[in-house]
This record gives C-alpha cells, structure tokens and sequence, in this order.
C-alpha cells in the first residue's frame, strides 16, 4: 500500500509540519506501507524510510504540482493535512480532489479546524458549511481529533461513515533538562514556573494571563511565567498585539517575573521548556473545533495543564479532568485556578496519573494504528 502525505514539513516553521512527522514516521515502520510527503516547497527532500518531495506552494500554487506528484508516484492514497491558510476552502483544491478520484486514488482529509456556521462567520469563513459539504462528496473519509469536532460535521449533513474520529497523537514521555534551562534564563530552581509555549496571537489570549500575574502574586509571590514562541506570521496585527502585551508587563510592573525567549523553539530544546515549567498555560479564546499540539506536548511531559474551558481542551475535560479548565476569560478567574493548581491543596497526583494515562491512550504508535487501519478499509 502507498500512501502519500501532502503536508507541510521540517524545517518549515508550523503546527502542521511539527504534526506530520512523527504520524508519517511512525505509519512508515509499518510492514506493508510505503509512506512519502508530498511537501510545500520550504521543505527539505529526504529519501528512505520516509521520501519527503518538495512540492506545492501553500495556497497559491498546488494544483498541477500535486497532480503531476500523483502521476510519478501513483499513491494508493492521498492523505491531505488541511487548513484554510494551506489549501483555502474550495476552488482549486475541490478540482484537485476531483482529479484525483478519477484517477483512482483515495482520498482522506485531516480536518485540523471545524468551523460552525457562527464561528466560520467570527473566523471571516462564512462558507465554512457548505465547504464542509462539498468536500465529504470529494473525499473518501474525513478525520476530525475530538467527538466535538465530528458531532458539528453531523449536524451539517454530513453521514458518520464518512467521518473518523482519531486523537491527535502524543509523543514518548519527555526527559528534558529543565535545571539548566532554568539556569540560561536566569530562573530561580525553585521558583513555581508557569509555561506559555507556542505561537503568539490574540486568540491565544495571553493579555488574560499577563493582567492575572499580579493577582497571582499576591498569593503565590514567588511565581514566574514564562514565554516562548514566536509572533504568528510576522503580521502587522500580530506585532500589534506584541507590543500591546509588552505595555502590559511594564504597567504591571512585571519585567521581573516574566521571561520572554520570542522566537521559534527548536525541537532540540522543546523538552528543556516543558521539564522546567510546574504548569502549562493554554488560555486560548477560540471557539471553532480544533485540537491542542500544545496541549498533547504538554501530556507527553506529563504536566499540569491549564486550559480554557473550549472546544479546543475537550479531550482534557473529557479523559483527565475538568479541574483544569478555567470558565470564562478573567484575570481574577485564570489568577484564581493558577495559585490553586500552585498550592498543595491541588490533588497533583492524581491529576498527574490520569495526564500519564491520557498520553498512553493517545500515543503516537495508537494513533499511527488507527490511520492504518482506516486506510486499508478504504482499500
């Protein structure tokens, strides 16, 4: 069986390239399966086990590219990782699933977002629906990472043997050197540290965890936060909210509790960050369904986690529990849980057993099994 991937890559700086590689690896040690990528063209081409092939131009420029690819290898199966700001929603990429089935190959769309006819209209995609539609006639099978994201493909007409619902995968247990880390930033050893990591934009909702710093302080004034990752996109409304943020640590008189490392982690330090860090912060504010990297790093570290109370973090209510979920967006709220979790009324192990268990159910050799078996049931 052959299956391409068509999928950003390494070192091509997004969630979707950071998402592809261990799933791609893992499905390539499969007896039976020849897996390659069908990449963008910031990607660097590779050969054996896993053959990575620089191919398409997000957005603009996928078409003929990836026809062409589909003709010189002839996959049995095209598996597309889709967001709008790769492939848009329509147009270009409905012909290229066309073409595709009439050459015979399987199709399987990755959904990483969901969009309902509310949060497509906020998210400016207000035919998000009739995307949806249309794609499930295009596709052989559509795979969504939450029950949540799968219930709103229903309800928009679309049959539930066309939808696979498979986690987003976690990777093995981290072992990083948080000490020394913490040494290089200047980090007390013993100081509680809070860990932001990721992609920095508004619906990440810092501004919230930034105005609950103080609060916090109050009842846990030896706590730091920590920052890492870059401004998403390098956009003018992204720098925007960067400087808007900084106003709010110097206001807050926060320069010194706060650490900033303002650009993209590289995977070799990416357990440093985790090991070093007491709780990991997902404050986001995004009400389209979609699932949390972030949060699935978080797992494999087994940390504490704090997430919003969103469609984002259902799998965290759902398998660990809702004790790390925030309701709502204040500061007073997010200062609240974060000096709980921080304090030894927190019930620390028992949380962390259920994050250990969460992690082994979703584990990326679990989820390689189940896009196996979806594919050979296609075929």
């Amino acid at each position: 069986m052959k299956v391409a991937f068509v999928s950003t890559y390494p070192p091509t700086k997004c969630g979707i390239a950071t998402y592809t590689l261990p799933l791609a690896s893992a499905l390539a040690q499969k007896a039976g399966l020849e897996v390659s990528i069908f990449a963008d063209d910031k990607s660097e081409a590779a050969g054996e086990p896993l053959r990575v092939e620089p191919v398409f131009k997000k957005k603009v420029d996928f078409l003929r590219p990836l026809l062409a690819a589909a003709a010189r290898n002839q996959p049995d199966i095209m598996h597309f990782q889709h967001t709008p700001d790769l492939f848009g929603m329509g147009g270009a990429f409905f012909e290229l699933l066309d073409e595709l089935g009439r050459m015979g190959i399987r199709r399987v769309v990755t959904l990483h977002t969901v969009y309902t006819l509310l949060s497509g209209i906020i998210e400016r995609k207000p035919h998000a629906v009739a995307f949806h539609r249309k794609l499930a006639t295009l596709c052989d099978a559509i795979v969504v990472h939450q029950p949540s994201m799968a219930k709103i493909l229903e309800s928009q007409g679309i049959a539930s043997d066309r939808i696979s619902e498979i986690p987003h995968w976690t990777g093995p247990a981290m072992h990083g050197n948080g000490a020394a880390l913490r040494e290089r930033l200047e980090i007390p050893g013993d100081a509680p540290l809070l860990l932001f990591f990721g992609f920095i934009h508004i619906q990440k909702n810092l501004h919230t965890v930034l105005k609950a710093m103080p609060m916090l302080l109050e009842k846990v004034p030896e706590a730091r936060l920590l920052i890492a990752g870059s401004i998403a996109g390098g956009t003018w409304y992204n720098n925007m909210y960067h400087a808007y943020l900084k106003r709010i640590v110097n206001s807050g008189n926060l320069r010194y509790r706060i650490h900033a490392v303002n650009q993209f982690i590289p995977q070799e330090d990416v357990e440093d960050y985790y090991s070093a860090a007491d709780v990991v912060l997902l404050p986001y504010r995004q009400g389209y369904g979609s699932a949390s990297g972030v949060a699935h790093q978080a797992l494999a570290a087994r940390k504490l986690m704090l997430c919003s109370d969103g469609p984002k973090f259902e799998e965290i209510g759902l398998h660990v529990s809702r004790d790390l979920m925030v309701t709502g967006y204040s500061p007073a709220s997010w200062a609240e849980k974060m000096a709980w979790l921080l304090s030894d009324s927190a019930p620390r192990a028992e949380l962390l057993q259920k994050i250990e268990h969460c992690a082994e159910a979703s584990s990326t050799a679990s989820v390689a099994e189940r896009h196996f078996k979806l594919y050979k049931g296609l075929l």
